[in-house]
Protein backbone atom coordinates (compact mmCIF):
# COMPACT_ATOMS: atom_id res chain seq x y z
CA UNK A 1 0.00 0.00 0.00
CA UNK A 2 2.54 2.43 0.79
CA UNK A 3 3.80 1.96 -3.27
CA UNK A 4 0.30 2.62 -4.05
CA UNK A 5 -0.22 5.87 -1.64
CA UNK A 6 3.15 7.24 -3.36
CA UNK A 7 0.82 7.15 -6.50
CA UNK A 8 -2.36 8.26 -5.14
CA UNK A 9 -1.86 9.79 -2.01
CA UNK A 10 -5.44 10.61 -1.18
CA UNK A 11 -6.70 7.23 -1.36
CA UNK A 12 -7.50 4.66 1.69
CA UNK A 13 -6.99 1.30 2.02
CA UNK A 14 -10.07 -0.73 3.68
CA UNK A 15 -9.17 -4.37 5.44
CA UNK A 16 -12.67 -6.13 6.82
CA UNK A 17 -12.90 -9.41 8.07
CA UNK A 18 -13.26 -10.92 10.98
CA UNK A 19 -11.21 -10.84 14.23
CA UNK A 20 -7.42 -9.26 12.09
CA UNK A 21 -4.14 -10.47 13.82
CA UNK A 22 -2.30 -7.98 15.65
CA UNK A 23 -0.05 -7.47 12.76
CA UNK A 24 -2.93 -5.87 10.90
CA UNK A 25 -4.53 -3.96 13.71
CA UNK A 26 -1.20 -1.90 13.97
CA UNK A 27 -1.82 -0.52 10.10
CA UNK A 28 -4.64 1.10 11.44
CA UNK A 29 -4.16 4.74 10.21
CA UNK A 30 -5.85 7.48 8.44
CA UNK A 31 -5.10 5.76 5.41
CA UNK A 32 -5.57 2.52 6.30
CA UNK A 33 -9.28 1.19 8.14
CA UNK A 34 -8.87 -2.10 9.63
CA UNK A 35 -13.16 -2.53 9.84
CA UNK A 36 -12.54 -5.90 11.25
CA UNK A 37 -15.85 -8.01 11.08
CA UNK A 38 -18.74 -6.19 9.61
CA UNK A 39 -22.20 -7.49 9.69
CA UNK A 40 -23.09 -6.59 5.89
CA UNK A 41 -20.39 -5.51 3.26
CA UNK A 42 -22.63 -3.45 0.87
CA UNK A 43 -21.99 0.08 2.67
CA UNK A 44 -18.22 -0.78 1.91
CA UNK A 45 -19.35 -1.91 -2.00
CA UNK A 46 -20.45 1.54 -2.33
CA UNK A 47 -17.40 3.42 -1.34
CA UNK A 48 -14.79 1.36 -2.37
CA UNK A 49 -13.33 1.73 -6.12
CA UNK A 50 -11.11 -1.31 -6.42
CA UNK A 51 -10.93 -4.75 -4.78
CA UNK A 52 -7.75 -5.78 -4.27
CA UNK A 53 -6.99 -9.43 -3.69
CA UNK A 54 -3.09 -10.23 -3.05
CA UNK A 55 -3.05 -13.55 -2.49
CA UNK A 56 0.74 -15.28 -2.51
CA UNK A 57 -0.30 -18.39 -2.05
CA UNK A 58 -3.69 -20.68 -1.20
CA UNK A 59 -6.30 -23.24 -3.33
CA UNK A 60 -9.84 -23.19 -4.25
CA UNK A 61 -11.75 -20.05 -5.69
CA UNK A 62 -11.78 -16.53 -4.28
CA UNK A 63 -15.77 -16.17 -2.97
CA UNK A 64 -14.80 -13.21 -1.60
CA UNK A 65 -13.45 -11.83 -5.16
CA UNK A 66 -16.85 -13.17 -6.67
CA UNK A 67 -18.70 -11.44 -4.66
CA UNK A 68 -16.91 -8.09 -4.97
CA UNK A 69 -17.29 -8.65 -8.65
CA UNK A 70 -21.01 -9.29 -8.53
CA UNK A 71 -21.43 -6.02 -7.21
CA UNK A 72 -19.78 -3.90 -9.41
CA UNK A 73 -16.30 -3.20 -8.06
CA UNK A 74 -13.42 -4.20 -10.34
CA UNK A 75 -10.59 -5.93 -9.06
CA UNK A 76 -7.03 -6.27 -9.47
CA UNK A 77 -5.87 -9.69 -8.31
CA UNK A 78 -2.44 -11.96 -8.25
CA UNK A 79 -2.65 -14.62 -10.65
CA UNK A 80 -2.82 -17.08 -7.32
CA UNK A 81 -6.12 -14.90 -6.71
CA UNK A 82 -7.41 -15.89 -10.46
CA UNK A 83 -6.43 -18.98 -10.23
CA UNK A 84 -9.34 -21.80 -11.43
CA UNK A 85 -11.98 -18.55 -12.51
CA UNK A 86 -10.95 -18.51 -15.84
CA UNK A 87 -10.67 -14.82 -15.78
CA UNK A 88 -8.66 -12.44 -18.52
CA UNK A 89 -6.61 -10.16 -17.62
CA UNK A 90 -8.29 -6.40 -18.20
CA UNK A 91 -11.52 -8.05 -19.03
CA UNK A 92 -13.04 -9.36 -16.07
CA UNK A 93 -10.07 -7.96 -13.42
CA UNK A 94 -6.76 -6.94 -13.84
CA UNK A 95 -4.10 -9.80 -12.87
CA UNK A 96 -0.93 -9.03 -11.79
CA UNK A 97 2.41 -11.09 -11.80
CA UNK A 98 4.44 -9.12 -9.28
CA UNK A 99 4.66 -6.32 -6.95
CA UNK A 100 5.23 -3.83 -9.55
CA UNK A 101 2.50 -5.04 -11.99
CA UNK A 102 -0.09 -5.34 -8.83
CA UNK A 103 0.54 -1.35 -7.72
CA UNK A 104 0.40 -0.01 -10.91
CA UNK A 105 -2.63 -1.85 -12.42
CA UNK A 106 -4.32 -1.00 -9.08
CA UNK A 107 -3.29 2.78 -9.93
CA UNK A 108 -4.28 2.58 -13.52
CA UNK A 109 -7.42 1.01 -12.60
CA UNK A 110 -8.38 3.46 -10.16
CA UNK A 111 -7.78 6.52 -12.38
CA UNK A 112 -8.96 5.25 -15.65
CA UNK A 113 -12.63 5.41 -15.90
CA UNK A 114 -12.79 3.67 -19.24
CA UNK A 115 -10.92 0.95 -18.19
CA UNK A 116 -12.78 0.59 -14.84
CA UNK A 117 -16.16 0.80 -16.12
CA UNK A 118 -15.56 -1.82 -19.09
CA UNK A 119 -13.78 -4.42 -15.99
CA UNK A 120 -16.78 -3.69 -14.17
CA UNK A 121 -19.35 -4.58 -17.09
CA UNK A 122 -17.53 -7.54 -17.77
CA UNK A 123 -16.61 -8.60 -14.38
CA UNK A 124 -20.64 -8.77 -13.84
CA UNK A 125 -21.58 -10.63 -16.92
CA UNK A 126 -18.69 -13.45 -16.20
CA UNK A 127 -20.72 -13.61 -12.52
CA UNK A 128 -24.15 -14.48 -14.36
CA UNK A 129 -23.02 -16.40 -16.67
CA UNK A 130 -20.80 -18.39 -14.40
CA UNK A 131 -22.83 -18.03 -10.82
CA UNK A 132 -26.31 -17.09 -11.57
CA UNK A 133 -29.13 -19.36 -9.63
CA UNK A 134 -29.85 -21.24 -13.25
CA UNK A 135 -26.30 -21.72 -13.87
CA UNK A 136 -25.91 -23.09 -10.34
CA UNK A 137 -28.90 -25.38 -10.48
CA UNK A 138 -28.08 -26.82 -13.22
CA UNK A 139 -24.57 -28.00 -11.96
CA UNK A 140 -26.14 -29.32 -9.29
CA UNK A 141 -28.65 -30.99 -10.62
CA UNK A 142 -25.94 -32.24 -13.18
CA UNK A 143 -23.40 -33.43 -10.00
CA UNK A 144 -26.41 -34.83 -8.88
CA UNK A 145 -26.96 -36.88 -11.75
CA UNK A 146 -23.42 -38.24 -12.54
CA UNK A 147 -22.99 -39.25 -8.14
CA UNK A 148 -26.44 -41.62 -8.67
CA UNK A 149 -24.90 -43.16 -11.84
CA UNK A 150 -21.69 -43.88 -10.61
CA UNK A 151 -23.63 -45.70 -7.28
CA UNK A 152 -25.87 -47.66 -9.71
CA UNK A 153 -24.47 -50.99 -10.94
Amino acid sequence: FPAIQQRLPDCRFVIVGPEPPDVVRRLASPHIVVAGYVDALEEYYEKCRVFVVPLRFGTGISLKLIEAMSQGIPAVVTTVGATGLGLEDRREALIARDDGEFVDKVVELYEDETLWAAVQRAAQDYVRRQYSSDVMRRRLVEALGTARGAQTP
